[in-house]
């Protein structure tokens, strides 16, 4: 029979030389990962929350180029909390946290609509237009600290946005009676609405200025290059609706020079 302590030291080699795989694989596996991540640099801050409010006014240029239409479109708007007319270029919140070394990850998320009506004071028919427009950027980018006061962060992503416009409009039959009074008899609703939906590859570049600690004013400079598109029309009457895809094929771009407003959680 062996001694007590002859078992203990044999127990204990075994531990040891079980642990020595484990750990080897371990840090081999760690090693790979931090190999692949970028090292963070002395004196980086530690991660932080970076909340944003984007594309809060600017310039925007919208060029289109549908194949079915044949002809090239293009629209300019400038201006401070105006309507957007390219879905694109919709104001939007942001959220993105920033990691000890510089990657950023994050994504933006915005919402925007309008809705015109007309009512003749004479009868007749009444018409309607309402349309809205949404987007999801999720996204990556890399932070440099070029002072103390000035970031900037130039990113990429993929967009995702939607828009839609519908238009129903009333048709009323009416008389007119010898007292000069207008007297409807019967109204007809017709609804006609289109709706589009792309994907869209996005680069930007925003630069932060600190005018606190945690308030920035941002400013930055993005491109979206439509990657792919569809597009239909649905047309409702009297309970019967007759919905119908458009071609929507082409060459579809965004640019746009913006300001907003953003600030760090630490």
């Amino acid at each position: 029979m062996l001694k007590r302590g002859a078992m203990r030291k044999r127990s204990s080699r075994f531990r040891v030389a079980s642990f020595l795989p484990i750990s080897g694989i371990f840090f081999g596996v760690t090693s790979f990962i931090l190999g692949l991540t970028p090292t963070a640099r002395a004196g980086d801050a530690p991660m932080t929350l970076s909340l944003s409010a984007e594309r809060l006014g600017g310039v925007a240029i919208t060029q289109a180029s549908p194949s079915a239409a044949g002809a090239s479109f293009g629209a300019t708007t400038y201006g401070v909390g105006g309507i957007a007319v390219s879905p694109l270029a919709v104001p939007r919140i942001g959220a993105d946290v920033i990691l000890p070394n510089g990657l950023t990850l994050g994504a933006g998320i915005g919402f925007g609509g309008v809705s015109l009506s007309e009512s003749p004071s004479g009868g007749g028919a009444s018409t309607s237009v309402s349309g809205n427009a949404w987007l999801l950027t999720p996204r990556i980018g890399y932070m440099f600290r070029l002072s103390p006061l000035f970031d900037l962060t130039p990113r990429v992503g993929v967009t995702f946005s939607g828009a839609s416009l519908d238009e129903p409009s009333t048709n009323c039959n009416a008389f007119e009676t010898a007292q000069g009074m207008v007297v409807q008899t019967s109204c007809t609703t017709t609804d006609s609405s289109a709706s589009l939906f792309f994907v869209t590859a996005s680069v930007e570049v925003v630069g932060a200025l600190r005018l606190t600690r945690s308030f920035n004013l941002l400013a930055g400079l993005g491109y979206d290059h439509v990657l792919s598109v569809s597009a239909s029309t649905t047309s409702t009457q009297s309970s019967m609706s007759n919905t119908s895809n458009a071609d929507a094929s082409g060459n579809y771009d965004a640019f746009q020079a913006w300001v907003g407003l953003g600030g760090y959680i630490f």
